[in-house]
């Protein structure tokens, strides 16, 4: 029996009794994968002591027997009751494949699109098999038939040692002659303040298998002090195609800020993306975007901004492992202020029995400008690091809201001490999608 009936004409599926096959996964082999095939065919017949008679011979656990009671409450149309079997069978083992896949279908059955699209794009990353990743794909595009408006909401408490990213220096002393030092105004300036966000998405399919995509966000922060306050819109518009092998992205954006400290800007752009499946568990990346920024208040800092990025993604039983390159290239009518950085960067996310997750990645790079710093007698360099975190728990819930940790060290030394600091900043809030 296949791992996923396959779609028809309009790829619609539906019947709670449908089971998703494959081998269990405490076991490989022909023969394992007739046993599965005779337990599904069991279960879907209501011939349930048969079946548990079968599967005790497979010599199961405790977690292969929830799942087991997930599949025999699915078959029976008890969807709330499966997917809270195959939770916890996630729960005790993030790895276990055959749950997620059974939970995805599940999901799917009972309308949680958005629940049944995150375990689907999961096992996208992670399956080995080109059928069962095409199946997965149909399913994802038939989700966005059925649902295509997502809407999100976030609340968070932010606290930073350093909001203005002011300087850690007290003094500059001019590289220039007959010039002498002076106090360094723009101090860091510790702070905490709350984080509101609104996010959307649409989706609409086109012709031969492309789709548009419109996202939209509206994100604020609000400190004590006025002048730390942050307001964005962003909004972007691409055109794709999603396979069982690759995905690809490419459409315009454009971004307004507000700022209570008056640097308010207006940015417009053009950016690309693909992912492309380069092995049996990795991924390549690539990304490049390109915009004109234009400042309000401040003159000299208008101009253009190029960025790129370039890494591999590799799957592993619990997790993913990111790695790459990324660059930046900025130039502003104000020469001194022109620059290029180039960084390397790694992120690994990984879960852990008993239901937690977690997110870690570094960033590690410079930035080299074009002209030489006014009274600094030499070209601005600086050189940065920057740890990060996230952490979450499927056992903490506020209702419906998700809790979630993120935490952020960076510092940059720079030969310029207005721009050397360091910062800490954590997020502490819960999310929400309708």
């Amino acid at each position: 029996m296949t791992l996923l009936m396959k779609l028809l004409g309009t790829c619609r599926i539906a019947g709670a009794s449908f089971l998703v096959g494959a081998a269990l996964a405490l076991s490989t082999g022909s023969a394992v994968a007739l046993t599965d095939a005779e337990l599904v065919s069991l279960i879907a017949q209501g011939r349930v002591d048969e079946a548990r008679s079968l599967f005790e011979k497979l010599d199961p656990d405790a977690t292969d027997w929830i799942f087991f009671a997930g599949r025999v409450a699915k078959s029976e149309g008890k969807l709330d009751a499966a997917a809270s079997s195959f939770r916890e069978v996630l729960r005790r083992e993030p790895s276990y494949l055959n749950a997620r896949r059974e939970l995805a279908h599940t999901l799917f059955l009972k309308s949680d699109f958005r629940g049944a699209s995150h375990h689907f794009r999961h096992l996208l990353r992670v399956e080995s098999d080109r059928q069962h990743r095409m199946s997965y794909v149909q399913f994802l595009n038939e989700i966005d038939v059925r649902r295509p408006f997502a809407l999100s909401a976030s609340l968070a408490i932010v606290s930073s040692s350093n909001v203005n990213r002011g300087s850690s220096q007290s003094v500059f002393n001019p590289g220039v002659p007959g010039i002498p030092s002076f106090d360094i105004t723009s101090r860091a300036e510790s702070g905490t303040g709350i984080e509101l966000g609104l996010f959307g998405r649409h989706r609409w399919s086109a012709k031969n298998a492309f789709r548009w995509t419109f996202d939209w966000g509206l994100t604020g922060r609000k400190f004590p002090n006025k002048d730390h306050d942050l307001a964005s819109l962003f909004a972007r518009l691409q055109l794709g195609k999603f396979t069982q092998s690759s995905a690809w992205r490419a459409g315009p954006f454009a971004r307004l800020t507000w700022r209570g400290n008056d640097s308010d800007s207006e940015s417009v752009g053009f950016g690309a993306s693909i992912n492309r499946r380069v092995g049996e568990a990795t991924n390549l990346f690539v990304s490049a975007n390109t915009q004109y920024r234009r400042y309000w208040h401040l003159d000299g800092l208008d101009g253009p901004l190029h960025d790129a990025q370039i890494g591999l993604s590799r799957s592993f039983p619990k997790g993913v492992f990111d790695a790459g390159l990324r660059f930046e290239f900025s130039k502003p009518e104000t020469p001194h202020q022109e620059y290029l950085q180039t960084a390397v960067f790694a992120n690994v996310a990984r879960s852990w029995p008993g239901g937690l997750h977690a997110d870690m990645g570094f960033e590690l790079g410079q930035r080299r400008f074009a002209a030489e710093f006014p009274l600094a007698g030499v070209k601005r360099r600086d050189e940065f690091i920057r740890f990060d975190l996230s952490l979450r728990h499927d056992a903490i819930r506020v209702r419906n809201f998700t809790p979630t940790a993120r935490c952020s060290i960076g510092t940059t030394h720079s030969n310029v001490a207005f721009y050397d600091h360091d910062v800490t900043e954590c997020t502490i809030g819960i999310s929400r999608r309708f």
